[in-house]
């Protein structure tokens, strides 16, 4: 049933005006994404998340809130279904638009089966979009994508916030054309992920529970290991300064002993410790760059990996990866060592915060998932 909304919806040649403009944007998804179902999964997420930024935008439209146990929301309501599910250019009926051409005959997709499974499966950590995502990993790169096109290409193509569902509806449509497969699998994969994607922000992220925080910060204190003391000596960049001074304190605070090393040439300073993670002693580097002001905090895992099982080995590196840790692993050829490093940029300096919320979640990952790189010891 669609909304008393009228007002909202675009007009027909409103419509043809999108689709004559979005040619650059299909263009740059087909360039810059070689794998069809990543390349699906992205734009139908774009789509998705572009419903409840127009019900942001509207002054007239809300949203619902629900929050989970572990203190993460998600969005709900009527103003968001119906740009995503409900109006006469909704992401559903580009979606389903596609599906009839495709199949020859009006073509049924159950969506109300579709909207009841992953609305009973947000927040589950083994939820998995388009085969190839999970949630949280999926919403950090298409949110990278948004703000990276908005200015130069969304707002240039839209000339109201209501366009811009049905911008990234037809740009998956036409993804949808392209690829190659099961009309009905891409179409259902498609509706999953951008209902999926919709209810989701930055609170519903893993990352961003303050319980989990809460909780993990706890454990934090549990993993701490003594090392040696090296003397500090602090560039004159403010950055480098501000930072150590804070990461100095925080460690002295939690009885940890670190070291202090610099690669002068790169202008970077590197602050080393050691932690057991599952009685596991792990090796801890904070790295500060002082050119580009980014901090990287690298887990330095104590198991070398079985190079002839390296195929596997990525394979499951990448499972773990996926919207479970943040930043990336790494394996380094030489002597199979295995390292999880964690990136982030600080424009006006490291801040507690920034530390805790790069450190404390991959501490509490590589935790649970200690056992599973265990067995890739020689």
């Amino acid at each position: 049933m669609l909304f008393e909304k009228r007002d909202k919806e675009i007009t027909e040649q409103e419509l043809e005006q999108i689709k004559g403009r979005a040619g650059c944007m299909v263009q740059m998804f087909d360039e810059k994404i070689a794998d069809p179902q990543k390349r699906l999964a992205l734009v139908a997420a774009l789509a998705g998340y572009a419903c409840h930024k127009a019900v942001m935008k509207e002054t007239d439209m809300t949203l619902v809130m629900v929050e989970l146990k572990d203190g993460r929301t998600f969005y709900y309501g009527d103003d968001l279904n119906f740009f995503l599910l409900e109006n006469k250019y909704s992401v559903y009926s580009f979606i389903k638009g596609y599906l009839d051409v495709a199949m020859g005959r009006p073509a049924d997709l159950d969506v109300k089966r579709i909207v009841a499974e992953q609305t009973e499966t947000l927040g589950k950590l083994d939820k998995k979009l388009c085969d190839v995502y999970f949630p949280d990993g999926l919403y950090r790169e298409m949110k990278e994508c948004w703000d990276g096109i908005f200015e130069n290409m969304t707002a240039k193509i839209c000339t109201s916030s209501r366009q811009w569902p049905v911008l990234f509806s037809v740009v998956l449509q036409v993804v949808m054309r392209h690829m190659e497969g099961d009309p009905v699998k891409k179409s259902v994969q498609a509706l999953q992920t951008a209902i999926y994607i919709s209810k989701m922000d930055e609170k519903s992220l893993i990352e961003s529970s303050e319980k989990l925080k809460k909780d993990t910060e706890k454990q934090l204190y549990l993993f701490l290991q003594k090392g040696e003391i090296i003397p500090l000596d602090t560039p004159s960049e403010t950055f480098i300064r501000r930072s150590i001074d804070m990461l100095r304190a925080f460690f002295k605070e939690n009885e940890m002993e670190f070291n202090v090393s610099s690669r002068i040439e790169d202008m970077v300073k590197i602050l080393g410790t050691k932690m057991r993670i599952h009685d596991e002693p792990v090796d801890i580097y904070i790295s500060l760059y002082a050119k580009t002001k980014v901090a990287a905090i690298d887990f330095i895992c104590p198991f070398k990996a079985d190079m002839f099982r390296l195929n596997e080995l990525c394979q499951t590196l990448v499972k773990l990866n996926s919207g479970r840790l943040t930043g990336m692993f790494r394996l380094d050829p030489n002597d199979g060592m295995l390292s999880n490093t964690v990136a982030f940029p600080c424009h006006e300096g490291l801040t507690r915060d920034d530390f805790l919320m790069a450190f404390i979640p991959n501490m509490k990952a590589l935790s649970d998932k200690m056992e599973i790189l265990k067995s890739f010891a020689r």
